[in-house]
């Protein structure tokens, strides 16, 4: 795969901030005017009608606001959809795209009597393959305030973090500030072995982070939450226990894929 040139990635980030901010609309609008339903378990998560709508809205925005994309898209159900296959460099890039980060949240919400904050976000990793350490532009955007988080990677393959086209910088991110106590975040939604996250709390409080918490069924959120003062830390738990005990729950790459580079923008430590 070819790298992605310095005018490459500044395109496709004011591209897909633009999809991102439109897509929003159209799924919300969807969801109002709608019946949501449930349409069958997918990886241990309900998949709902509306990430099917916002699958469209998406597939139909990248082709009006992102015409110069030419690669695969992958969401993440595993549909996959081939842009620019009339010719040359078909499969220059992978696009992979969580449509509904909190997709829970976000059909509740929808759903509900109410107008509130719902955590969820668009999620949408840019990059030459599907692997994480190859994205190379990311967009998140947090469906809670509607701000627009961002990354692009640097020649040295650093990145940078925006927020709302603002650059981010870490000596402004990575204390935690006005809290004595590290609070920590161990996401337990999609995930029924319930003993072995209690075995991970409990590990954490034994070495002196007394404030654990459950997660917002967002991953993207909850890593956003970090980076805006929120909590300090996110612990996986369904990382450590691997197939044997509940691959549908596992965490993917798609979940987390348009958060990572943003968090390394601003400093935080990933492992």
């Amino acid at each position: 795969m070819a790298a992605m040139s310095v005018t490459e990635k500044r395109e496709a980030l004011r591209c897909l901030t633009k999809v991102a901010r439109y897509a929003r609309k159209q799924i919300e609008d969807a969801g109002r005017q709608g019946t949501i339903l449930d349409l069958r378990e997918h990886k241990g998560h309900d998949e709902s009608s509306i990430d099917r709508d916002a699958q469209s809205a998406i597939i139909g925005l990248l082709h009006r606001h992102f015409p110069a994309f030419r690669g695969m898209v992958v969401f993440e159900d595993g549909r996959a959809e081939l842009f620019g296959n009339e010719g040359v460099g078909t499969e220059k890039f992978v696009l992979t795209i969580d449509e509904i980060d909190g997709t829970t949240n976000m059909k509740r919400a929808l759903a509900s009597s109410f107008i509130f904050p719902v955590s969820a976000s668009l999620s949408f990793a840019l990059g030459t393959t599907e692997r994480l350490g190859d994205v190379e532009v990311s967009v998140v955007h947090a469906l809670d305030t509607g701000e627009i988080f961002s990354a692009i990677r640097m020649d040295g393959g650093d990145y940078l973090a925006f927020v709302d086209g603002r650059l981010l910088y870490p000596v402004d991110i990575v204390e935690s500030r006005g809290d004595s106590n590290a609070r920590v975040l161990v996401p337990g939604y999609s995930f029924k072995v319930r003993g072995y996250k209690a075995g991970v709390e409990e590990a954490l409080i034994r070495h002196g982070l007394k404030r654990v918490y459950e997660g917002s069924r967002s991953s993207s959120m909850d890593i956003i939450g970090i980076i805006r003062n929120l909590n300090d830390g996110y612990v996986d738990a369904r990382a450590l226990f691997g197939d044997e005990h509940e691959y549908g729950a596992m965490l993917q790459g798609y979940d987390v894929a348009g958060v990572i580079p943003i968090a390394l923008g601003v400093g935080l430590r990933v492992e």
